[in-house]
């Protein structure tokens, strides 16, 4: 964790972004937002902390969502996009046959072409 004497050197006005997603879980460290809220709010020159996170359905992410902005972060979300990626649905077996067959024919052509 990192050591309460770290001093950040801020210059002026400062905004900070928090990409929750690459936050949580951070090289193993456990991330309480309560405690990194009070702790860049200590400095006068941050005026403003965004937080971003994906919106899902799931409950727990809603509460966590309103967690935050009781803390006092500006929570800024976007849906979460779900993308499959199982080869095994037909649309995956498709486009890996179509990328497969345009790899040989690209290469058959090279081939073709350079014993011409």
């Amino acid at each position: 964790m990192v050591k309460s004497s770290f001093k950040l050197k801020l210059k002026g006005k400062t905004a900070v972004f928090i990409d929750w997603a690459n936050v949580y879980g951070w090289r193993g460290y456990k991330v309480d937002p309560k405690k990194l809220y009070k702790y860049l709010k200590a400095y006068r020159q941050v005026l403003d902390i965004r937080f971003y996170f994906g919106l899902d359905k799931h409950p727990k992410s809603r509460s966590f969502l309103e967690s935050m902005k009781r803390i006092g972060f500006t929570v800024i979300t976007k849906e979460v996009k779900y993308i499959p990626v199982s080869l095994d649905k037909s649309h995956f077996k498709q486009t890996f046959k179509e990328i497969k067959d345009s790899l040989l024919l690209s290469s058959f052509q090279a081939t073709e072409i350079s014993h011409h």
